[in-house]
């Protein structure tokens, strides 16, 4: 895995460990389910990026498999999040705050990752 996806992995655990104990600290424990769903279910999805990113570098890269593996990838994360939400009865509110915790995690890599280049004097 490149260093970029492994800082952005690592600020989003960083993330969810703030929310987590935030949301303890703060009393709020009945939004904890949904902070820790949402949390693991944006990083599973992604997880699922690198391996994408190396596919859509490949010279052989398929566009029509790789449209349907992103289709089946989009239908189970809704699926997932419908039934955790509507079945499950997670928090919405929390379950959004732990989802967020990626978009969250890949600007704080752009800001402290670095272009990984040394700059020119």
């Amino acid at each position: 895995m490149e260093r970029r996806f492994k800082l952005i992995f690592i600020f989003s655990v960083v993330i969810l460990a703030a929310l987590t104990a935030a949301t303890l600290a703060m009393g709020y424990a009945g939004h904890l389910d949904g902070v820790l769903s949402g949390g693991l279910l944006g990083m599973a999805s992604f997880l699922g990026w690198p391996l994408a990113y190396k596919r859509l570098m490949a010279d052989d890269a398929g566009a029509g498999r790789m449209l349907i593996l992103a289709l089946m990838k989009f239908v189970l994360l809704f699926g997932l999040t419908a039934l955790l939400v509507f079945v499950a009865k997670v928090s919405l509110f929390g379950f959004a705050a732990g989802f967020a915790n990626v978009p969250l995690a890949i600007g704080l890599e752009g800001v402290f990752g670095g272009s990984g280049k040394e700059k020119q004097p």
